[in-house]
């Protein structure tokens, strides 16, 4: 399955968008250009895609064996204008039981991510591949 994630409003890709298989332990996100593109076996699927700004879909794909199906998607943007003043109040507290590298990511000056062993083993995923797929920003080519 290959596909592109767009905002339906402006017609630009989304970067970063969640796209999960329902049901199954698949998916990936897309990547600077709003692709994504993962191996998916014969059959009927519902894809749920994700995005912090946008509203969640679903949307129902027929894989047929041989070939790649490509897809179009449009999410439809959660951003709303606030009229008048308004104030953030953000609190930071660190949980006893966070892993040392989730720590450093806290504590450091540039935003950063990435996926710790504990995090790796507790996904249930078959490999790294697998894996590292739930990284923001990151796609696995086959």
């Amino acid at each position: 399955v290959k596909g592109v994630v767009a905002d339906e409003t402006t017609g630009e890709p989304i970067p970063f968008v969640k796209v999960k298989v329902e049901g199954l332990n698949k998916g990936g996100v897309t990547d600077f250009d709003g692709v994504f593109k993962f191996p998916l076996d014969a059959g009927e699927y519902t894809l749920v895609i994700s995005s912090t700004e946008h509203i969640e879909a679903k949307q129902l794909v027929e894989v047929v064996e041989g070939t790649t199906t490509e897809l179009a998607i449009n999410l439809k943007s959660n951003v709303q204008d606030i009229d008048g003043d308004f104030t953030v109040v953000a609190y930071r507290t660190t949980p006893k039981s966070i892993a040392g590298d989730d720590v450093r990511r806290m504590d450091a000056a540039n935003t950063t991510d990435g996926m710790t062993k504990e995090q790796m083993k507790a996904t249930g995923d078959g490999d790294a591949g697998e894996a590292v797929q739930r990284v923001p920003g990151v796609t696995v080519q086959e």
